[in-house]
């Protein structure tokens, strides 16, 4: 198909989504902006999803399926290579879009060249359609530029990013099972111009037992990694956007994580704690009790049981907001 505007990528890499990736292909099939190319990869689910998948027909979308199960990072990195476009985006499989957010991204980037990537804001929903929060991230470049440094910036799902400067940033994702697109994001806005639009143009479905928020994902080794992260954009910051990773010293990227990891030795359970209130943040109040509780039966002692107890807290209270909360995410989108 030829169009006369910038082609948009839209990668999905799926695994066992079988309930939800309908909503986030008829969600891209219906986007305002035409010109797009759909690529999906059944990354070897047991499940359903690469034959629910396969039940849409449209030009513009194109499946894959591995054999083996890969990961995000290497599925992705595939259809990337598979890809056609100007532009390109990562879609969560279990999420959705609203109907104009590539119309009003891709024309943002268009309108303004000097920026290489664009996010938004999105809202959280439940399963059950319940809305539990509105994000408020930055705006503004400068402000993102500087906050960067200690915190992440972008939802990675919302981002578009041009294609060109992919490989100018050291890749697409690199060597983190999580916050991998913090990585990225960061590496990017190091480089090049970059913003949020304040709109809310993705829906991001929250899953208790999804890689990022299993109870089981919260360990030193966990910590040692977003060490490394913060760690690697000090090492580009003094050494011309060069970082270990980069020159491919695996050796040495091994010795800083074990380094990382000896640091929280002396107190394991430092990364439960930290992960209770994430999840506490995330709205995940049964998540979070679950993982104070294993802190404080792994080692029971006053800042354990402090931490449990604050989580108890908030658990009460986070329930009763979430009963009370009237917002919903149109039936017509789950």
């Amino acid at each position: 198909m030829q169009f006369d505007k910038p082609l948009l990528s839209v990668l999905v890499p799926a695994y066992n989504v079988e309930k939800y990736i309908g909503a986030c292909i008829r969600s891209l099939l219906r986007q305002t902006y035409p010109a797009i190319e759909i690529l999906i990869c059944d990354d070897a689910s047991s499940d359903n999803t690469w034959e629910k998948a396969n039940e849409f027909s449209d030009d513009r979308l194109h499946a894959f399926r591995n054999s083996n199960n890969l990961g995000k990072n290497q599925t992705s990195d595939f259809l990337l290579k598979h890809c056609k476009g100007d532009y390109v985006t990562i879609h969560d499989a279990d999420d959705f879009s609203s109907p104009d957010r590539f119309e009003n991204q891709i024309s943002f980037l268009v309108k303004n060249p000097e920026y290489a990537m664009c996010g938004s804001n999105y809202i959280s929903f439940l399963n059950n359609g319940k809305v539990i929060a509105r994000s408020n991230l930055s705006i503004d470049d400068a402000v993102i530029r500087e906050q960067i440094k200690r915190q992440s910036q972008f939802h990675g799902p919302t981002i578009v990013i041009k294609k060109s400067v992919i490989a100018d940033v050291g890749g697409l994702y690199r060597f983190f099972k999580r916050a991998e697109d913090i990585d990225l994001t960061m590496r990017v806005t190091e480089k090049f111009k970059v913003c949020n639009l304040p709109g809310y143009y993705y829906y991001y479905r929250h899953q208790p037992f999804s890689l990022t928020n299993d109870v089981k994902g919260y360990s030193i080794e966990r910590l040692a990694h977003f060490k490394l992260l913060y760690y690697l954009a000090e090492e580009r910051a003094s050494n011309h956007g060069i970082d270990t990773l980069m020159l491919g010293d695996m050796n040495r990227l091994n010795r800083l994580v074990s380094e990382f990891k000896k640091e929280y030795e002396h107190d394991p359970e430092i990364a439960l704690r930290r992960g209770a209130f994430r999840l506490l943040y995330m709205r995940l109040y049964s998540n979070a009790v679950k993982v104070a509780w294993v802190a404080m039966v792994d080692k029971p002692n006053i800042i354990n049981l402090k931490c449990l107890v604050y989580t108890l807290i908030h658990y009460v209270k986070g329930k009763i907001k979430l009963i009370r909360t009237m917002e919903r995410v149109d039936p017509g989108l789950l």
